[in-house]
């Protein structure tokens, strides 16, 4: 039996078999090499995007579902719509009463404020008749007093110069002691009239500054006194019922804030209308008009087109290749147009079982040893398809720009 290296040298001696070894020598490593390599440039990818759940916030029946898969949201429109009439409005119902009896209350004492008001403002209308009567009546007296004032001084001083005179004709001699007594009771009288003048002018003056401060004397009439006694009592009142209509204000204000506060939560809990972002596209949708839902089941699903992904099925072997903003040359397959994408994420294969973001589509028939590669891509001609879904769900192919030759072919024979 031959050697190997005896058939070798027999192969040597014909040209023929001497080339087809070489040729063997240098197809065999690239054969062996060529599917990890095309496993690493081409990859197995799939345009999708991120599913988001749209979540009832309370429990509930749905009156309003404006939409089906495929719908694009609008702006201030509402996709689902849901009620819950077993919700408890007894407190909003007890509150709107509170509140009804202080309105209520509130209008009655504005009514009593303003006819205790008339009814002061007349009473003070009649005291200042009053008042103006019995101040004129006491300006005349003391004028009149003032008038006798400047007759009682001439009389005073006559009298007092003829005390004079008297007296000295009486230490002359000329007159009898009586005389000199009369002359003098007369002086005496005449000052005793005038000091009293002076004494009603000071009364009179008095009078009038009390008349100014609504203090009246015995002499004046009963009817003023009681039109007095009558706008105290009813500015008391007044000052009464501004309490109370404060009071009850602020009652009313509390009520108010509370019922504001008590129909909000209730309409929180009974009611909800629920929109999603401008321009996100509707993927599936879990529930139907007059369907009783609970709280945070899922209503519907939906994507952002304008942000789609490539998922891309990468072999655990290679991902330290790979790297977050990697560029990757993406082309659709039935396509001959490349897109450029941007590594965004890199996970291996064990880390796909405890990966809770869910995707619209997703590498069919993954390896147990793929990994995940996703990359994001601009594609608006996509993102404006929304009744194809925005084109999620396509292969695709991706090359990855910065993983050289030698790292393609020769790095995986030395892992």
């Amino acid at each position: 039996m031959k050697s190997p290296i005896e058939y070798l040298k027999s192969l040597m001696r014909t040209e023929r078999a001497w080339r087809w070894f070489l040729v063997a020598v240098f197809t065999l490593p690239i054969v062996l090499v060529l599917p990890h390599a095309r496993s690493l440039i081409v990859r197995n990818a799939v345009t999708t995007a991120q599913i988001l759940d749209l979540n009832a916030p309370i429990s509930g029946s749905v009156t309003t579902l404006d939409v089906i898969p495929g719908s694009v949201a609008v702006a201030d429109r509402a996709v689902v719509s849901l009620f819950n009439e077993k919700e408890d409005s007894s407190r909003v119902a007890r509150l709107e009463a509170m509140k009804a009896y202080s309105e209520t209350e509130v209008s009655r004492l504005i009514q009593q404020l303003e006819m205790v008001t008339s009814v002061a403002e007349a009473r003070r209308a009649e005291m200042y008749a009053y008042t103006e009567a019995v101040n004129l009546d006491v300006a005349r007296q003391l004028q009149t007093t003032r008038d006798r004032s400047v007759a009682l001084q001439s009389a005073l001083r006559e009298a007092e110069s003829n005390l004079e005179r008297v007296t000295r004709l009486h230490e002359d001699g000329l007159l009898s002691r009586a005389d000199y007594e009369a002359a003098d009771a007369a002086y005496q009288a005449a000052q005793a009239d005038f000091s009293g003048n002076k004494l009603e002018i000071s009364r009179l003056q008095q009078q009038q500054e009390e008349i100014r401060k609504s203090v009246f004397q015995v002499n004046v009439p009963d009817g003023a006194l009681l039109t007095r006694q009558s706008v105290q009592e009813l500015d008391l009142e007044v000052l009464r019922i501004e309490q109370a209509l404060g009071e009850s204000r602020g009652r009313l204000a509390a009520t108010t804030a509370e019922l504001v506060s008590a129909e909000q939560a209730y309409s929180k809990a009974s009611s909800a209308d629920m929109l999603l972002p401008p321009g996100r596209v509707v993927w599936n949708v879990y529930t139907a008009p007059g369907a009783w839902v609970n709280e945070g089941s899922p209503l519907l699903s939906f994507v952002d087109c304008s942000r789609l992904m490539l998922d891309i099925a990468v072999d655990d072997a290679t991902l330290e290749l790979i790297e977050p903003g990697m560029k990757v040359n993406v082309r659709l397959f039935g396509s001959f147009e490349y897109r450029e994408g941007t590594v965004t994420l890199v996970r291996g294969s064990s880390a796909l079982r405890s990966d809770q973001r869910v995707y619209a589509a997703e590498v069919e028939n993954r390896g147990h040893r793929k990994g995940r590669v996703l990359a994001s891509i601009e594609a608006p001609d996509l993102a404006g398809l929304p009744g194809e879904s925005c084109g999620i769900g396509r292969t695709a192919y991706a090359e990855f720009e910065d993983i050289n030759l030698f790292e393609m072919i020769f790095l995986p024979l030395f892992r």
